[in-house]
Protein backbone atom coordinates (compact mmCIF):
# COMPACT_ATOMS: atom_id res chain seq x y z
CA UNK A 1 0.00 0.00 0.00
CA UNK A 2 2.99 2.02 -0.38
CA UNK A 3 2.94 3.47 3.70
CA UNK A 4 5.05 2.56 6.28
CA UNK A 5 3.52 0.46 9.30
CA UNK A 6 5.93 1.70 11.65
CA UNK A 7 5.24 5.63 11.19
CA UNK A 8 2.43 5.57 9.16
CA UNK A 9 4.03 7.68 6.33
CA UNK A 10 4.27 7.23 2.74
CA UNK A 11 7.53 5.85 1.13
CA UNK A 12 9.39 8.70 -0.76
CA UNK A 13 10.17 6.30 -2.95
CA UNK A 14 7.12 5.41 -4.79
CA UNK A 15 5.44 5.82 -8.10
CA UNK A 16 1.85 5.07 -9.40
CA UNK A 17 1.68 1.65 -11.70
CA UNK A 18 -0.56 -0.24 -12.94
CA UNK A 19 -3.19 1.35 -10.92
CA UNK A 20 -1.54 0.65 -7.54
CA UNK A 21 1.44 1.90 -5.81
CA UNK A 22 4.21 0.62 -6.33
CA UNK A 23 7.47 1.17 -3.89
CA UNK A 24 10.42 0.39 -2.43
CA UNK A 25 12.81 0.85 0.83
CA UNK A 26 15.77 1.24 -0.59
CA UNK A 27 18.11 0.90 -3.73
CA UNK A 28 18.94 -3.00 -2.68
CA UNK A 29 15.18 -3.57 -2.47
CA UNK A 30 14.83 -2.57 -5.91
CA UNK A 31 17.23 -4.73 -7.41
CA UNK A 32 15.72 -7.56 -5.39
CA UNK A 33 12.25 -6.64 -6.67
CA UNK A 34 13.82 -6.24 -10.52
CA UNK A 35 15.67 -9.40 -10.68
CA UNK A 36 12.11 -11.36 -9.00
CA UNK A 37 10.30 -9.59 -11.66
CA UNK A 38 12.39 -10.21 -14.49
CA UNK A 39 12.88 -13.84 -13.99
CA UNK A 40 10.85 -15.99 -16.00
CA UNK A 41 11.52 -18.80 -13.70
CA UNK A 42 11.39 -17.99 -9.98
CA UNK A 43 12.81 -20.41 -7.14
CA UNK A 44 9.98 -21.86 -5.56
CA UNK A 45 9.94 -21.72 -1.79
CA UNK A 46 9.28 -19.31 1.07
CA UNK A 47 11.05 -16.48 -0.74
CA UNK A 48 10.00 -12.89 -0.31
CA UNK A 49 9.27 -12.11 -4.05
CA UNK A 50 6.80 -15.04 -3.40
CA UNK A 51 4.50 -12.68 -1.21
CA UNK A 52 4.26 -9.85 -3.17
CA UNK A 53 1.13 -8.72 -4.85
CA UNK A 54 -0.34 -10.60 -7.90
CA UNK A 55 -0.72 -7.54 -10.06
CA UNK A 56 3.41 -6.74 -9.79
CA UNK A 57 3.94 -10.24 -10.86
CA UNK A 58 0.91 -10.27 -13.63
CA UNK A 59 2.68 -10.74 -17.15
CA UNK A 60 0.81 -7.82 -18.73
CA UNK A 61 2.37 -5.49 -15.96
CA UNK A 62 5.77 -6.68 -16.55
CA UNK A 63 7.36 -3.80 -18.54
CA UNK A 64 5.44 -0.97 -16.74
CA UNK A 65 6.38 -2.31 -13.07
CA UNK A 66 9.92 -2.66 -14.63
CA UNK A 67 10.30 0.20 -16.20
CA UNK A 68 8.92 2.37 -12.56
CA UNK A 69 11.11 -0.27 -10.23
CA UNK A 70 14.26 1.15 -12.68
CA UNK A 71 13.02 4.45 -11.69
CA UNK A 72 12.39 4.16 -8.25
CA UNK A 73 16.57 2.36 -8.23
CA UNK A 74 17.42 5.37 -10.19
CA UNK A 75 16.06 7.87 -7.53
CA UNK A 76 17.31 5.22 -4.54
CA UNK A 77 21.28 5.87 -6.02
CA UNK A 78 21.08 9.38 -6.29
CA UNK A 79 19.63 10.03 -3.10
CA UNK A 80 22.04 7.55 -1.87
CA UNK A 81 24.91 8.98 -3.65
CA UNK A 82 23.87 12.59 -2.34
CA UNK A 83 23.17 13.59 -5.77
CA UNK A 84 19.51 15.92 -5.02
CA UNK A 85 20.24 17.39 -8.59
CA UNK A 86 18.66 13.83 -9.96
CA UNK A 87 16.15 13.67 -6.94
CA UNK A 88 12.69 15.13 -8.04
CA UNK A 89 10.00 12.98 -9.61
CA UNK A 90 6.63 14.56 -9.79
CA UNK A 91 3.80 13.19 -7.89
CA UNK A 92 0.33 12.42 -9.12
CA UNK A 93 -2.19 14.60 -7.35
Amino acid sequence: DGVDALYGLPFYLSTPCAGHTLWVANGEHAEYLLGFVRARLRPTGKELGHRLPAWILREKNRSKVLADLGKLRRLALALSSGNTAQVFIPRAS
